[in-house]
């Protein structure tokens, strides 16, 4: 017998949040600030600092010796942070005998307790960029031939390896082994579990080709598989493009040899295959395959090649022993010519007359625009800036493809004052990226994409279609890379 229900009674609307008007939010500042200089001065005398110097940036340094530290004013929580992280060295007695990136990660465990012990919340950006800077001296110490790596270090920073630091640990396996934390939440959206089981097994010197068992022994996808998950960052730019590599491969091969049976593929066969990409047509444009194209799909498939020969060998032997890969003519220039580049930096004067609306930044523009003729960065690297990375007429530590840091790019006077001007006038206050928009976001590539064209449509108002410049990020990286060919003897290919 069905029950009647009763009525369920109407929920009255929240009433909406009452914003904190501006006399609020200033006392809530100044009550931050007081606070945090007060525990400043606790770890200054817990640590048995003797000495405090201040500066504006968002950085610090300590000397041992003297008990001296460089820090900023610790008027904010990440502030306070950047101060606690100094005390931290003089606290432990750091003297260089440790490695370094062991010191910094004990000094980041040191200000993450001391802040939390004082009721102080740890920023959550700091966290983050603690284990990013723990990651990276790990990364230096792999570059210059570390034999072992601290344990602890490694699990801190484990979301940050760099593809060096993993290349490492597969080949070392057992030098620097990182236990996964305990009491962790497991995440919902993670990434396939065999994927990572293959790749712990992997780091710990497991027989690969015990890890294909049965009739996939002999199945060339199943090897490919292995292959990128063993071999390529899952997620990554490089995966997506080697996925996309290999399944031009996987097509032919199933088409001549009618499956995917590994013995199938000779080098007989690989001959045929570079002779048919060269024939494909792009999805994407309707047109042949660049030569380009089609020689990183021939690579891709060499280095994968080569890979599962070593763990299941072919009975015909390496299926590219011998054969080279498709030729490549000389690449074309796709820079500005020097009449292009003057008439785009007069636009980009213009518009700061022009654009007088507040959210259109035209002097952040004019920046970007330099910025780029000047340094040849990539888009994604002139959206990773931060402020704190330009220092003296000078970009430091850029972060750059393949896990490579170019620790210096020197800007031209011009340049510089203009950026000057874009950071009294326009950008925000306070730290984060160094081009960002009035809500103190950070630019997106598609946005920084969008300014160059805005610049461009200004610079071809007046001139015939013929004459019509077209502009985009690497088009003026092409146009640096091949001034610096000019003026200082620099090969364009090092640098592309």
């Amino acid at each position: 017998m069905a029950r009647n229900r009763p009525e369920m009674a109407k929920k009255k609307p929240k009433p909406p949040a009452k914003r904190p008007d501006a006399a609020a939010l200033k006392r809530g500042r100044e009550n931050t600030a007081k606070r945090c200089q007060e525990v400043a001065e606790l770890l200054a005398k817990e640590a048995g600092v003797t000495t405090i110097e201040y500066h504006a940036s968002l950085t610090g340094k300590a000397w041992l010796k003297s008990k001296r530290i460089k820090v900023p004013h610790a008027t904010t929580r990440r502030r306070l942070y950047v101060f606690a992280h100094e005390c931290a060295h003089i606290a432990l007695g750091h003297t260089g005998r440790e490695t370094s990136h062991r010191q910094e990660y004990e000094s980041e465990v040191w200000a993450h307790e001391s802040l939390r012990r004082h009721g102080i919340a740890v920023p959550k950006v700091e966290t983050t960029r603690a284990k990013q800077y723990v990651a990276h001296k790990i990364h230096q110490a792999v570059r210059r031939g570390a034999k072992s790596i601290d344990a602890e270090a490694l699990e801190f920073s484990r979301s940050h390896w760099s593809a060096s630091v993993k290349r490492w640990l597969k080949d070392n396996p057992g030098s620097g082994k990182a236990q996964p934390p305990t009491g962790t939440r497991k995440k919902k959206n993670t990434p396939n579990k065999e994927v990572n089981d293959v790749t712990a097994l992997i780091t710990q010197g497991a027989d690969v080709a015990k890890l294909v068992t049965g009739t996939g022994h002999d199945d060339l996808t199943k090897w490919f598989n292995l292959y990128l998950g063993v071999e390529v960052e899952s997620g990554s730019n490089t995966h997506r493009a080697k996925v996309l590599d290999i399944q031009w491969f996987l097509r032919f091969f199933f088409d001549d040899a009618g499956g995917y049976h590994c013995d199938d593929w000779t080098p007989g066969r690989t001959k045929t295959f570079k002779s048919w990409i060269r024939k494909q047509i792009s999805d994407k444009t309707g047109k042949r395959l660049a030569p380009s194209t089609c020689r990183r799909v021939f690579d891709t498939t060499k280095h994968a090649a080569g890979w599962i020969h070593r763990q299941r060998p072919f009975v015909a032997g390496i299926p590219f022993e011998g054969i080279k890969g498709p030729s490549l003519e000389d690449p074309t220039w796709q820079g500005l010519a020097d009449l292009e580049v003057r008439r785009l930096k007069a636009a980009a004067e213009q518009l700061l007359h022009l654009n007088t609306r507040a959210n259109q930044m035209p002097r952040r523009n004019y920046a970007i625009l330099l910025v780029m003729l000047d340094s040849g960065v990539r888009v994604f690297e002139l959206a990773d800036l931060q402020l704190d990375q330009y220092h003296r007429r000078t970009l430091k530590n850029i972060q750059r493809k393949g896990d490579e840091v170019t620790a210096s790019i020197p800007l031209s006077k011009d340049t510089c004052e203009v950026l000057a001007d874009y950071l009294a006038e326009e950008r925000p206050k306070g730290p984060g990226p160094l081009f960002q928009s009035r809500a103190r976001k950070p630019l997106a590539q598609q946005d920084v994409d969008y300014i160059l064209r805005c610049i461009a449509a200004q610079a071809n108002s007046r001139l015939p279609a013929s004459e019509n410049i077209q502009v985009s990020p690497h088009v003026l990286r092409h146009t640096a890379l091949r001034k610096w060919a000019n003026t200082k003897g620099v090969p364009v290919c090092q640098y592309s």
